[in-house]
């Protein structure tokens, strides 16, 4: 299985030897001293003391390399790093999905660092070759697309270490990888898995500083500098017709908007107006309706009244007639009573006569 050293010895085999190798996020390599005839520098970044695996008194044998106690970023900033019980996850990005991969696996806090930048080291002249190593636990891509046009020029070729997939939130399949390298201006030289979970990476920028045209450069390049010149004119030109149309647009657009703008607060103000007068309107009509109830209520009332008096008069009227039917029945009664005694003295009185006459 393939290192990391036998990567960079392939391509200083391929290329020559380098002008200056940086490494950032070197803790994990173990043997430094094969790396010191790779180049005529070399510049080390760890910021991790845990992951230095290496011998930092091994470096003081090669004067060509040297170590930097820092995260290297692309400007100097202040970042913060991930730590984690087991150093070799610590990085500037969180393990996702911690538990279901990893169920040991604890996060212990995070930590502020100073970082150094490409721009702010003492690089050998820019003839020389520079191969820059990345091994950033999730964030490489994020390096390489933040590079100044200055620093991206002096990279001859990147290699990435790259972790372990889906480890972070950040994806490096061959898929994705080969879109990202097209869509940013790099073309990917070699993928190689060194292990079942990780891979070497190997870019290189697609405009390389020696294939680069400037107006001194060889005759044989004047011919093409006149053509990009006079497509740049035509891209002028039409950037120019381009911008009138733009304008003129713009123009039409502002119009068509304070017209529909105008349309709108008409039929706004229109909307009001009507929803004022149909206000009113109801105002009125619940007015009159109020007035209608209370006036049928006092006639209601006023009736309610009348008929309670009747009615009362009624029941008084009803009582006289009750007595004097009382009295009529009385009074028909002794008129009975009499007639019965009437009768029986009449009777009284026949059968007298009847005898009197028989004697």
């Amino acid at each position: 299985m393939k290192t990391l050293t036998d990567f960079l010895s392939e391509i200083v085999e391929s290329d020559g030897l380098a002008g200056t190798v940086v490494y950032a996020g070197c803790g994990r390599l173990q043997q430094v001293a094969l790396l010191a005839g790779l180049a005529k520098k070399i510049i080390l970044f760890e910021s991790d003391i845990t992951l230095k695996d290496f011998n930092l008194d091994a470096i003081s044998d090669f004067p060509q390399i040297q170590y930097v106690c820092k995260p290297l970023w692309n400007a100097a900033t202040s970042i913060f790093y991930q730590q984690y019980n087991v150093s070799r996850f610590n990085g500037l990005k969180k393990v996702i999905d911690l538990n279901h991969r990893y169920p040991n696996l604890k996060w212990i806090g995070e930590v502020e660092l100073t970082t150094k930048s490409l721009d702010q080291l003492e690089l050998p002249s820019e003839s020389n070759p520079l191969i820059l190593v990345l091994d950033l636990n999730g964030t490489e891509l994020e390096f390489l697309s933040q590079l100044s046009d200055k620093t991206r020029s002096r990279i001859s070729q990147v290699i990435l270490a790259l972790p372990e997939v889906g480890l972070y939130d950040s994806e490096y399949t061959d898929g994705s990888l080969s879109r990202w390298a097209k869509d940013n201006c790099w073309f990917v030289v070699e993928h190689l898995p060194c292990s079942d979970s990780a891979s070497f990476v190997s870019l290189k920028p697609e405009f390389p500083q020696n294939t680069l045209v400037t107006v001194n450069g060889p005759l044989e390049f004047e011919e093409e500098i006149a053509e990009l010149k006079a497509d740049n004119q035509r891209l002028s030109q039409k950037n120019q017709v381009l911008t009138q149309e733009n304008q003129t647009l713009i123009t039409e657009l502002e119009a068509k908007q304070k017209q529909v703008t105008e349309d709108f607060e008409a039929k706004q103000l229109n909307w009001q107006r009507t929803n004022d007068e149909l206000a009113q309107a109801h105002k009125k009509q619940v007015a009159e309706l109020e007035k209608k109830y209370d006036e049928t209520l006092r006639k209601l009332t006023q009736k309610a009244a009348e008929l309670e008096t009747q009615n009362k008069r009624l029941a008084a009227d009803s009582e006289v007639t009750k007595t004097a039917m009382r009295d009529l029945e009385q009074r028909q009664r002794l008129m009975n009573e009499e007639l019965v005694r009437g009768e029986a003295q009449l009777t009284l009185i026949k059968d007298m006569l009847l005898r009197d006459s028989a004697f």
